[in-house]
């Protein structure tokens, strides 16, 4: 029967299904759109995907017992994931097998140059091991989020606030005396310019960002400012071999 057919009042009745229909299937969209939103979300949030992350990496004997996404532990709670396990090229006579991980915030905090290590131990049977990375005792934070840049030693003294500080460590030449050290105010600047230094790294200490911002060089003993493409930081491994 063709719509025209029908009475007034029949069409009237069937419009007003048809707008009931309309509005039922696009509430149903919206909450269906944002049911899987809100589980992207959660799902997002729970594996850190929002949090900032840090890459190290260390060397170990064997993988034995290590994967891919297994945790990485610090004080006993889970602090981040390993991202990559691969053997070493075979004429590397030295190390053995690559480990790359990386940390979420806030645990990135506690890892300095001095006291943080790699530690892989045996857990539980099937030759199960763990990767834990130990808290820092001294030196450098490895990671900072403090803007860093490098500037001529001639200009230094336009960087008088206190806001801005050393962002390495100098030495003097030949030896393992100290000039000065990363974080202190920029009042040693004769000493180096003394030891021919022309270029000096400075940080500034009154701007904090979220991302992370440089990593410790060290071999230079400073800070470089930081891109994904950066070399993971390297920390020093302490293995026991896994449990038959």
């Amino acid at each position: 029967m063709a719509l025209q057919d029908l009475t007034p009042q029949l069409r009237t009745r069937l419009s007003r299904v048809e707008r009931a229909v309309g509005w039922f299937v696009m509430l149903a969209t919206v909450l269906l759109v944002f049911g899987f939103g809100y589980y992207v979300y959660q799902t997002a949030e729970s594996k850190g995907w929002f949090k900032t992350k840090a890459k190290y990496f260390t060397f170990v004997e064997s993988a034995d017992g290590l994967n891919v996404d297994d945790p990485v532990t610090l004080m006993g709670f889970t602090a981040g994931r390993i991202t990559d396990i691969k053997p070493m090229p075979p004429m590397n006579f030295h190390d053995n097998v690559y480990v790359e991980f990386e940390l979420q915030e806030p645990n990135i905090g506690y890892m300095w140059t001095e006291g943080s290590w790699a530690k892989v131990a045996a857990s539980g049977l099937l030759n199960k091991r763990t990767l834990e990375v130990t808290k820092g005792t001294g030196g450098h934070a490895i990671y900072i989020n403090f803007p860093v840049r490098e500037i001529a030693l001639a200009d230094a003294g336009n960087f008088s606030d206190p806001k801005w500080r050393l962002a390495e460590d100098v030495y003097q030449p030949g030896t393992t005396q100290m000039i000065a050290r990363a974080f202190r105010p920029l009042t040693n600047l004769n000493a180096l310019a003394a030891i021919g230094k022309t270029q000096v790294c400075i940080l500034d200490l009154g701007t904090r960002k979220k991302a992370i911002t440089a990593e410790w060089n060290e071999q230079e003993n400073r800070y470089d400012i930081y891109a994904k493409t950066n070399q993971p930081y390297w920390l020093r491994a302490e293995e026991s071999p896994a449990l038959s």
